[in-house]
């Protein structure tokens, strides 16, 4: 059955998605719903079967070439989809943290998952704020697990199960074993990779490899190493009507990155093949405004 979609191009630089316009809140059922879930690896995402086919394959003219992280089910209803605001209209995202994460370790991923909260640029507040969680009934569950540091797409009307490891949330962030003495010892890569899966899970995808890419930066595939290459191509399903950002915090670097964003192999130059430099990138100005048009913020 072909159903309906209104849709809205980001006018985001720092994403290139398409998003469902105008959808009222999906209705939230996550005391009673739940769900055992195989996920997809596709990259560092962690998609279920459905959102993998919105990025991988076509459908003729079925095929809704946009968001992953957004999905309309036969009757209409929202399954995925955005975070839902509270009565102010802010986005606020209960976070709850699994075994072994301690206060201090809480503190450390809070202070860095915060700075979405604040645009430097203006030093305004964004309406959107991660916080530890309570009772909510809605949040992102974060646990180390052995995905490596992954995250899933958007938010999930039905509570579900990563595979990786036990625990029912509306998003799942995985974080690898020594992530938090990485913090401790002055990792400059562990901020920007937590800050990076944060975009995912709030439901930004990557820069690099939106449709248009190819305009404005090469892939270096010689440097590419087995088994990744998928995480350089490019996703055609990937829309965007705003300037490409090469510093948007969802790019790939340009270089392997090493713990203390030191140069490694070039994976990726601009189009004409000069020098791109671009190491474990912060939080963009095109990243803030990628999330004040994503939530209307």
């Amino acid at each position: 059955m072909k159903i309906e979609i209104k849709i809205l191009i980001s006018a985001s630089a720092a994403i290139g998605i398409i998003f469902f316009q105008n959808c009222a809140p999906p209705k939230l059922n996550q005391q009673s719903a739940f769900e055992n879930i195989d996920l997809v690896q596709f990259s560092d995402m962690r998609l279920t079967n459905d959102q993998y086919n919105f990025f991988t394959q076509s459908a003729g003219s079925e095929r809704i070439a946009g968001n992953a992280a957004i999905e309309s089910n036969s009757d209409g209803t929202r399954k995925w989809g955005l975070w839902p605001k509270n009565a102010i209209g802010n986005v606020v995202i209960p976070v709850k943290f699994g075994p072994n994460i301690t206060t201090t370790n809480i503190s450390q991923f809070l202070s860095i998952a915060n700075k979405w909260a604040t645009n430097p640029v203006s030093g305004l507040a964004t309406k959107l704020k991660f916080v530890k969680w309570s009772t909510q009934a809605s949040f992102l569950y974060v646990a180390f697990a052995n995905c490596g540091m992954s995250a899933t797409m958007g938010y999930s009307v039905t509570q579900f199960q990563d595979s990786c490891r036990p625990g029912y949330a509306n998003a799942h962030m995985n974080l690898i074993s020594d992530f938090f003495t990485r913090i401790a010892n002055g990792s400059k890569w562990a901020p920007h990779a937590l800050d990076h899966e944060l975009g995912h899970v709030i439901g930004f995808a990557h820069e690099h490899q939106r449709a248009d890419r190819d305009k404005y930066i090469k892939i270096v595939w010689a440097n590419i190493p087995s088994g990744q290459e998928g995480t350089y191509a490019v996703v055609s399903a990937y829309k965007s009507v705003n300037a490409y950002d090469f510093h948007s915090v969802m790019h790939y670097s340009s270089h392997y990155e090493n713990d203390d964003c030191t140069k490694g192999a070039q994976r990726i130059t601009y189009a004409d093949g000069s020098y791109f430099e671009s190491m474990c990138n912060a939080i963009s100005p095109g990243d803030y405004s990628g999330l004040k048009t994503l939530y209307g913020l």
